[in-house]
């Protein structure tokens, strides 16, 4: 569950290219886990919202209850030139916030490494923020660049001019993916999702993003769907989970 899972379900979702380390099948493929036994066990969403200025006068007024409510609480972009330490802090929010989801398994330290090794080079600061309450972190969302949008057109190949167009696509990227979203369960319902979004916006704005890509959700997380719901975003793909059940002895 911390890696890519779920099929597409191509008939309950949009066209169109893969998203940042989002899964991508052709439709047969839930056919063929059909034919196997499979069903569905839970569905994951994607939510597609517009990333501009027309949610944000609500926005900014609830931000700034927010910090007046929670004097205590700081906002920051992420700190590259302390990257270790600030990957301990990811980890400690990741572990507490989402331990009481469904299908969570806790993160490792050799699996946060892995991971940060992957994406270290690719992460947009503006867009990774934290909440802390002095020293201890109590919030922490990620976004990333859509980068596949330059990848489809290197055809694989890095070699030997797919590195040169990266560089020069990649400053034409005008979608993001907000990978991750959680906060400490004692700090919830206090909008602080409210600040960081607002933040993140902000400066996607300013960096010439267009959409983001809320993904992936689950279905039943009404905690994350309803607020999306203040950026015009609207479920626009689905993805499936499946299982069956092996009899006893087999």
């Amino acid at each position: 569950m911390n890696d890519e899972v779920g099929f597409l379900l191509a008939a309950e979702s949009e066209p169109g290219p893969p998203v940042l380390m989002m899964t991508y099948n052709p439709a047969y493929y839930l056919d063929l886990a059909s034919a196997a036994g499979f069903a569905k066990e839970k569905d994951l969403v994607a939510l597609l919202a517009p990333v501009d200025d027309r949610s944000f006068a609500r926005l900014g007024r609830i931000t700034e209850a927010v910090r007046r409510r929670n004097p205590e609480l700081t906002f920051r972009t992420i700190r590259m030139d302390e990257f270790p330490k600030e990957l301990e802090k990811v980890k400690v929010v990741y572990n507490g916030a989402w331990e009481n989801n469904w299908g969570f398994v806790p993160m490792t330290s050799e699996e946060l490494d892995a991971m940060a090794k992957k994406l270290k080079d690719l992460i947009y600061p503006p867009i990774v923020w934290f909440a802390e309450a002095g020293d201890k972190p109590v919030a922490f969302m990620l976004g990333m660049p859509d980068f596949n949008q330059v990848l489809i057109k290197m055809g694989g190949r890095l070699f030997p001019f797919g590195w040169l167009k990266f560089l020069l696509g990649k400053r034409k990227v005008d979608r993001i993916r907000l990978l991750a979203f959680g906060v400490l369960p004692e700090y919830r319902r206090k909008g602080l999702d409210a600040v960081c979004y607002f933040e993140g916006y902000k400066r996607a704005i300013a960096g010439g993003f267009k959409t983001v890509e809320f993904s992936w959700i689950l279905e039943d997380n009404l905690d994350l769907l309803k607020p999306i719901e203040v950026f015009e975003g609207r479920l626009y793909r689905r993805y499936r989970l499946v299982s069956r059940t092996v009899p006893s002895g087999s």
